[in-house]
């Protein structure tokens, strides 16, 4: 499989977004929590706002600017 070149746009735009911290680990099993940056929690809290707006522009706007928002899709 060849990887297409948005693959790696989204994967810089993830690692900005989201990060993984290490809780503990015993043996083998290592636990961790997902941890998202602040840029993705302001994006989050506009999606909600858009959302709950109910205008279909601002939704559009919002994924412009975050092409890679998840819920935005």
């Amino acid at each position: 499989m060849k990887p297409k070149d948005e693959w790696q746009l989204f994967a810089a735009y993830n690692k900005r977004m989201v990060g993984m911290d290490v809780l503990d680990k015993r043996g083998s099993l290592t636990r961790f929590k997902f941890v998202h940056s602040r840029r993705y929690q302001d994006v989050q809290m506009q999606f909600f706002i858009a959302a709950l707006g109910g205008d279909p522009n601002v939704l559009m706007g919002l994924l412009r600017e975050n092409p890679f928002h998840i819920d935005s899709w």
